[in-house]
């Protein structure tokens, strides 16, 4: 009998020896500059996870790191900048490799920023180069603002739902 394997989604806890572990793992098979991964380990040895998180909670921006996880290994990831006061979100994606399959975290993402940390307006860098992205945003009803900077910025607004008994009672 195989065993299915699934795909999970993680915040980065830069505490996390398993979760760093993971990262200097990725850099490797994707040929990124462990830049990340240093930048942890110095955060590790010079702030505890105490003052870590206070400083977290209190501060107006989020810096969050999430990725997908498969089979121990990190199959996907990305940085979130969040400004609480004007709610809006930035998404940076790791460069990797296989730049073909569709990047499967960004709706967990998506979902996470706007149902968990209220953010009203999202924000997505690609390259130029990257047209698999480019569709995939286009597909998913990212609007294209355009070339800044050698990137293409794309936006997603929250989609309010709307209470559709509301509509109708409306119409009567």
């Amino acid at each position: 009998m195989s065993k299915l394997s699934t795909e999970r989604l993680f915040l980065f806890d830069p505490y996390n020896e398993e979760h760093l572990n993971m990262l200097k793992d990725f850099e490797i098979r994707n040929d990124i500059i462990p830049k990340m991964s240093e930048q942890i380990e110095k955060l590790h040895s010079s702030v505890s996870k105490e003052t870590y998180l206070l400083e977290k909670k209190e501060k107006n921006e989020i810096e969050e790191n999430l990725f997908l996880e498969k089979e121990a290994k990190i199959i996907d990831m990305c940085h979130l900048h969040v400004e609480k006061d004007i709610r809006l979100g930035h998404i940076n994606m790791a460069p990797v490799k296989t730049k073909e399959r569709v990047r499967k975290l960004i709706p967990y993402v998506n979902n996470y920023a706007f149902n968990t940390l209220n953010v009203e307006e999202i924000f997505i860098e690609t390259s130029q180069e990257d047209k698999s992205l480019q569709s995939y945003l286009d597909s998913e009803g990212y609007e294209s603002l355009g070339e800044q900077e050698g990137k293409i910025i794309y936006l997603k607004e929250k989609e309010e739902l709307r209470d559709v008994s509301s509509i109708v009672h409306s119409m009567k």
